[in-house]
């Protein structure tokens, strides 16, 4: 498959100046990784990498991409973005049931008091750089996440839950509607994020709008998981539908990101959201 990674975002890994896009680019091709295409996107170049199956696992992420650079060019890679806090005690943490094997990690996170808006500009540029719109604050942290290292996310509204949260089999003739608007009929072959009234979000492909963040979110709940690659491309190709989430999960992630993703989605989520505080 044919991914975009920004120039810009992978030089964050590194101190020392990247060899030019273009030549950047000729290292990747002639030792590890096919480049497609160097293209401009505003005062940016998107390399256009095709990631074979042996090396999406890790590299369907700048960090991992990053890392091939550093072993090519010899230069040192740092991680640019890590926790740094502060949290507050007194924050009620989410109750998670987790009743199916095919999800091998669940870990989840209430953030309190938090203001839904705009995202800064250098993190909207940075998605922009990817084909990707901006959403809002929130769902812009998960998602620049997800690029950056390759573990997918998710934002509950946490006022809209009913009970705790469950992982589990679909019921068969359960319906949810995806945020892309689709009204969809499940059966028991689904794996499901859900609550005490029903579903929340299909796991690892989409989630659903009875829970979704929008300007009014005060708190929410943060999702970080791993399910197991051939439970996301089964249900994936059953509906058709293959997200950036799907793409990763369907490749094996490591299990060990999942906690990793949490601090430093946090650690984002308090700087572009002072107000917001989390345990």
């Amino acid at each position: 498959m044919v991914v975009s990674y920004s120039y810009k975002w992978l030089q964050t890994y590194f101190d020392e100046e990247l060899p030019a896009p273009e030549k950047l680019a000729e290292l990747l091709t002639m030792r590890v990784l096919e480049v497609d295409e160097v293209k401009q996107s505003g005062d940016d170049k998107v390399l256009e990498i095709n990631i074979l199956p042996d090396r999406a696992h890790y590299c369907l992420s700048h960090r991992g991409v990053a890392g091939e650079i550093s072993a090519i060019t010899k230069l040192p890679r740092k991680i640019p973005w890590h926790y740094t806090g502060p949290l507050q005690a007194g924050v009620e943490q989410p109750v998670v049931n987790l009743l199916d094997e095919e999800c091998g990690r669940y870990i989840a996170r209430r953030i309190e008091g938090l203001t839904v808006g705009a995202s800064p500009k250098w993190l909207t540029e940075r998605l922009a750089a990817l084909g990707q719109k901006s959403i809002n604050n929130i769902v812009d942290a998960t998602n620049f996440v997800m690029f950056d290292m390759g573990q997918p996310l998710h934002a509950f509204d946490a006022d809209k839950l009913k009970g705790g949260i469950t992982v589990r089999e679909a019921k068969a003739g359960e319906r949810i509607t995806t945020l892309d608007g689709k009204d969809v009929v499940l059966d028991q072959s689904v794996l499901l994020i859900a609550d005490d009234a029903g579903p929340l979000a299909i796991a690892g492909i989409k989630g659903g709008t009875r829970a979704q963040v929008d300007e009014r979110t005060k708190n929410i709940i943060l999702e970080a998981a791993y399910f197991k690659p051939s439970s996301t491309r089964k249900t994936s190709m059953a509906f058709g539908t293959r997200t950036d989430a799907s793409k990763r999960f369907e490749n094996g992630i490591t299990p060990e990101y999942a906690p990793i993703a949490m601090e430093e989605v946090t650690a984002l989520i308090l700087a572009i959201s002072p107000s917001a505080k989390a345990d």
